[in-house]
């Protein structure tokens, strides 16, 4: 009682609270100044509260029996060195002093042991007992280790610590015990659960986190591919209010024509002819194994009578009227353009390249249709289906009467057979295929013109003049003054 009287005048100048003579009637506040004190010491023995009999010393269930193991103990400590408390006290190593309200669970675990060294948190109660200083006793014992030692220097002084005196530090019996002491408590139990609980939503909102962030990149690609429509949408209503300009002009060019009046004044006329033209003969001068020429003697429409040098193909089918075929073959695959098949080939007579259309000769017994479908699979390798033929026409009338059909020709590119096409070329074939877009045929023409000494076949630059006037310029009809 003594010692604690020494503690409560020492912490009482630390802390600028005055003790008056007769001290037992402090108030709260000021006695709650002076409780706080830290002692570094080691347990000399364990006993049960002098108390431990009394009405305050059982569980609700034990009611007012007696148990048989006491719930409170008291633990008399001694301090291992000089501690300085405040400016003006100092207790030297070696006091003694008890600590009540020391206790234990129904697991039988103390919360101290004899002969082992602990920091203790003190405070005084309302009857001038030292006791642990904390929510409950186990809050305000710390074993003695190094990390503890380290954690509280700044709290308290040593000094003079008594060179023989044993000190038991922290071992694993310590560690043990408090484990049990822990797991059988229940409201630590609770505080495990709690934290378990508390871990568990952390790893959920985690996870949720991720997700979110999963969904908001998602969001923002698909926040992407819709500008990207609206701009797709906003170019082609443009696209489609140019065309309706453009049909408007039409119509109105249109509308003028029909408005102009019949008092048109008729041009001018040759003379009709007064003989009708006609060939007499035909007299071979020289042949070849493909092509023969001829000297031509006709009439023409004045009666005249004159020669002409013709050329002539030696393979013309007999009940054929046209020599070949030339196919316009128009390749369809899914998520592509639409392309023209072209072939590239060396033509001794050009002397360099040429673009043409894949094209060949009608052999004996054999119908535009096939012919076609023939040459375009050994030149090309694709197979088509035909789904329009031109009428006989001329290829170069003032030179040669060789004539031609062209065979429009649609290639499904998505059929297996289509995919990875394979030539039959025959001996001394060499034939490049190209693949040109319908919609910029023309355009694509004229840059491989521009990259490479080529010539292309009239009847495919005049395709691509047609295809680029009806794709892209509007239908301008001239205007007739009256």
């Amino acid at each position: 009682m003594h010692l604690a009287l020494l503690l409560t005048l020492g912490f009482g100048f630390a802390f600028a609270c005055q003790l008056p003579s007769e001290w037992r009637p402090l108030s709260e506040s000021c006695r709650a100044e002076l409780a706080e004190i830290i002692v570094y010491a080691k347990v000399l023995a364990i006993h049960e509260e002098p108390y431990a009999s009394s009405l305050y010393n059982y569980l609700p269930y034990q009611k007012h029996e007696r148990a048989e193991d006491a719930l409170l103990y008291a633990a008399e400590v001694e301090l291992l060195c000089d501690q300085a408390w405040g400016s003006m006290l100092e207790v030297p190593a070696g006091s003694r002093l008890n600590l009540t309200g020391l206790g234990y669970f129904s697991c039988q675990s103390h919360t101290v042991m004899e002969n082992n060294s602990y920091i203790f948190f003190l405070r005084m109660d309302e009857n001038y007992n030292i006791l642990p200083h904390g929510v409950n006793f186990q809050d305000a014992i710390f074993p003695d280790t190094l990390e503890n030692r380290r954690l509280f220097s700044s709290l308290f002084q040593f000094s003079n610590c008594s060179g023989g005196q044993t000190i038991h530090n922290f071992n694993s019996d310590w560690e043990s015990q408090e484990d049990s002491r822990l797991l059988c408590s229940s409201v630590q139990k609770v505080l495990f659960e709690e934290e378990e609980r508390v871990g568990q939503l952390e790893e959920r909102v985690a996870e949720l986190e991720r997700r979110n962030d999963r969904l908001k990149e998602r969001v923002g690609k698909l926040r992407h591919s819709l500008r990207k429509a609206r701009k797709v949408s906003r170019r082609a209503e443009r696209e489609y209010q140019e065309l309706q300009e453009r049909l408007k002009t039409a119509e109105r060019h249109i509308y003028c024509i029909c408005s102009i009046p019949d008092r048109v004044h008729n041009m001018s006329s040759p003379k009709k002819a007064t003989t009708e033209p006609r060939v007499i003969k035909e007299e071979l001068i020289v042949s070849g194994n493909w092509v023969k020429l001829e000297k031509t003697t006709y009439v023409d429409p004045s009666g005249s009578t004159r020669t002409w040098e013709t050329a002539k193909r030696t393979t013309r089918v007999a009940d054929s009227a046209a020599d070949g075929v030339s196919i316009i073959a128009l390749l369809k695959r899914t998520l592509h353009k639409d392309c023209v098949v072209m072939v590239k080939q060396f033509r001794p007579p050009m002397g360099c390249n040429t673009l043409e259309f894949p094209a060949g000769l009608i052999d004996d017994n054999e119908s535009v249709e096939t012919a076609a479908l023939r040459e375009l699979k050994e030149e090309t390798g694709y197979k088509g289906e035909v789904v329009g033929i031109t009428p006989v026409t001329c290829l170069d009338p003032g030179l040669s009467n060789c004539t031609t059909q062209m065979v429009i020709v649609h290639i499904n590119g998505d059929d297996n057979e289509n995919i990875n096409p394979s030539q039959q070329l025959g001996d001394g074939e060499f034939v490049e295929v190209i693949h040109l877009p319908l919609d910029q045929f023309q355009q694509k023409i004229d840059e491989l013109l521009q990259k490479e000494k080529i010539v292309v076949d009239s009847k495919v630059y005049i395709y691509a003049m047609g295809m680029s006037q009806a794709f892209f310029k509007p239908r301008e009809l001239p205007l007739m003054k009256q």
